[in-house]
């Protein structure tokens, strides 16, 4: 019997599923890899290693962690690292190669 969302796998003798560690939400078209409710399309609950290049569309990209925001803007074209979404701009590569460390949000560059 498969389970609601479970992805059949095999180990080389029988057909597994671990719908905790791999989950496909049919409804919504959502993979789920270490996570049985996935809330975006590729949902990872975990490390993930990419090889290669890893390419990235969109108007925002952000990685956060410990209150750290990295950030490329689509109306400047600078890379931003703030301290949250909204807060104070502590580094800046500008799109016109050079280098701003701004700790009162000032732009130095």
């Amino acid at each position: 019997m498969v389970a609601s969302g479970g992805i059949p796998f095999g180990d080389g003798t029988t057909y597994k599923q671990d719908t905790l560690n791999l989950f496909y939400d049919d409804i919504n078209n959502r993979l789920g890899l270490g996570t049985s409710s996935p809330q975006y399309l590729l949902d990872v609950n975990g490390e993930a290693r990419i090889l290669n290049n890893m390419i990235i569309g969109g108007t925002s990209i952000s990685l956060s962690g410990n209150n750290t925001i990295f950030q490329q803007t689509t109306t400047n074209g600078n890379l931003e690292f703030r301290t949250s979404t909204e807060g104070e701009i502590r580094f800046i590569a500008g799109s016109n190669g050079l280098i701003a460390i701004t700790p009162n949000n000032e732009y130095a560059y």
